[in-house]
């Protein structure tokens, strides 16, 4: 039996809900992985935006900005 635990998520812009802006990973309870566009590293609002959500949905944030 394969067991579901991890889900795919996308952060999108309001002025182009079509397109995904970053990919999350959330896997049991905590964001273990976010990557923009292109694999590139989540910038400091996209962070901001992923610390909200963490905390709205209480989950772990695994993900940081280097």
């Amino acid at each position: 039996v394969v067991e579901r635990k991890t889900k795919v998520m996308f952060l999108r812009l309001k002025s182009a809900p079509e397109e995904s802006h970053v990919t999350v990973e959330v896997y049991k309870n905590a964001i273990v992985q976010a990557e923009g566009n292109g694999r590139r590293k989540v910038t400091p609002i996209e962070y901001k935006y992923l610390v909200k959500y963490a905390q709205r949905k209480q989950l772990e944030l695994r993900v940081h900005i280097k």
